[in-house]
């Protein structure tokens, strides 16, 4: 079977926007009547096959039943042949329809190829669109800013373009956040220098989950390039916006497509349906094979605003996040003031979002080769633990326990913190490497 065909390098603005795949469905034909009959049976029945009327005899009796024989050894021999023709109709047919389920093609499309490794067999690709579901934490209106963001980022560059304009990234708002992309460059330049940088060689790999528009990863890259003189890296990451990804493609693909060696995005889940890793087809743990990056990173771990659906009636997640701080940190249950039963219910809730911290931290270590480091950008503390800007996170202590708890296939001795402030909010990165094994059956790419 031919490969896929490879996208272009560099697609064009007018290729920005994806497009619905159409579904094509075999058709089921039924047979001929013929097919009902066995060899034997054709000869008995020809009459009754061909409608035809023979007459009893005639004088050339023996020579008709000379040319009948004839006719329903080739109409048998024909049933056969469509038959055969059919069974291979449907199997390629099949086969054609995966094929195109598993590399999702379209004209001006820019198409995410099948990634391949050093060796040049198949290694991944984008999960089929029709198996997509909804986030376990797409509740409410908890990706409402990422999909408006989004689309502005690729208005703003589609408006540039257009008027043939130089795309800037000086005054570019960074994904989700109210700080430019040079500012949070700045900010995280020592991050990346100390525990990127030496682990990284030119031509490696480095994957980020839930990467948003790709900004973090040109950042990264930028830094490793201009301080550590790291080059030609092999990108990949994903989303589960879609604009998201399609400015990604379009940033390292067209805007700056000559800072990594090649990129790869797609459509999918960062968590796996459970921290015993059931494969949720839609997510990371769907398509990325284990043991294949470097380098695996996320720059923020998104909350699960309110894991225990205590108001799930609150569809504004700010609303909802406000009603949650009143009721586990100020002990305001219901109008009996009950500290107590608030206490129990923040345990509660607390355990629920450190469940949900673990089930993408186990895809972020699945997929990274034995003694790559695993880093965490940006947690924050526990919900009750802030000040101002209440956001849920998990305390320091969460990611030695999960070793114990989760089974990581973490070196404990490895971890490290790193404490930042970021704009007014106190937050912390976390660095740990996956153990190393002597049977190791890692993935290169190249």
């Amino acid at each position: 079977m031919d490969s896929p065909p490879r996208s272009p390098r560099s697609p064009s603005a007018a290729a920005f926007e994806l497009t619905n795949q159409g579904d094509d469905t075999a058709v089921r034909q039924s047979p001929p009547s013929s097919a009902l009959y066995s060899g034997d049976d054709i000869l008995e029945n020809m009459d009754v096959l061909t409608g035809l009327d023979y007459p009893e005899d005639d004088g050339d009796y023996k020579l008709s039943t000379y040319k009948r024989k004839w006719y329903s050894r080739f109409l048998y021999g024909s049933c056969i042949c469509i038959w055969v023709l059919f069974i291979v109709a449907i199997v390629v047919g099949t086969k054609g329809k995966q094929d195109r389920a598993k590399y999702p093609i379209s004209d001006g499309e820019p198409v995410v190829e099948l990634i391949k490794s050093s060796k040049g067999y198949p290694i991944y690709s984008c999960p089929d669109p029709s198996l997509r579901n909804r986030a376990e934490n797409d509740v409410g209106s908890t990706f409402a800013r990422y999909h408006e963001d989004g689309k502005r980022l690729s208005e703003k560059w589609y408006s540039q373009i257009e008027t043939g304009g130089t795309v800037s990234f000086v005054n570019t708002l960074y994904d989700g956040n109210n700080e430019d992309y040079e500012t949070i460059k700045e900010v995280l330049t020592p991050w990346k220098i100390k525990y990127f940088c030496p682990y990284l060689k030119s031509g490696h790999s480095i994957y980020e989950s839930a990467m948003g528009s790709g900004m973090n990863l040109l950042l990264t890259i930028q830094i490793l390039d201009f301080h550590c003189g790291i080059k030609d890296l092999f990108v990949a990451g994903n989303d589960y916006v879609q604009n998201n990804v399609k400015n990604a493609i379009y940033l390292h693909s067209v805007l700056e497509p000559k800072l990594s060696q090649d990129s790869y995005f797609c459509v999918a889940d960062s968590a796996s349906s459970g921290t015993d890793h059931n494969h949720n087809p839609y997510s990371i743990s769907g398509h990325v094979p284990a043991s294949s990056f470097d380098v695996v990173f996320t720059g923020y771990l998104e909350p699960f605003t309110d894991p225990l659906g205590v108001f799930e009636n609150i569809f504004n997640v700010h609303k909802k996040n406000e009603a949650l701080v009143e009721l586990l940190c100020e002990g305001g249950i219901n109008e009996n003031q009950n500290v107590v039963a608030a206490a129990a219910v923040a345990a509660k809730y607390q355990e629920a979002q450190e469940e949900w911290f673990a089930k993408w931290v186990h895809e972020l270590i699945r997929i990274a080769k034995n003694g790559a480091p695993i880093l965490i950008e940006s947690i924050p503390l526990t919900l009750c633990s802030h000040s101002i800007n209440h956001v849920s996170g998990v305390p320091k202590s969460f990611w030695e326990k999960g070793v114990n708890t989760y089974g990581w296939d973490i070196d404990k001795e490895t971890i490290e913190f790193y404490d930042m402030q970021f704009f007014g909010d106190f937050r912390y990165n976390v660095f740990m490497k996956k153990n190393t094994k002597y049977d190791d059956d890692s993935i290169e790419f190249g």
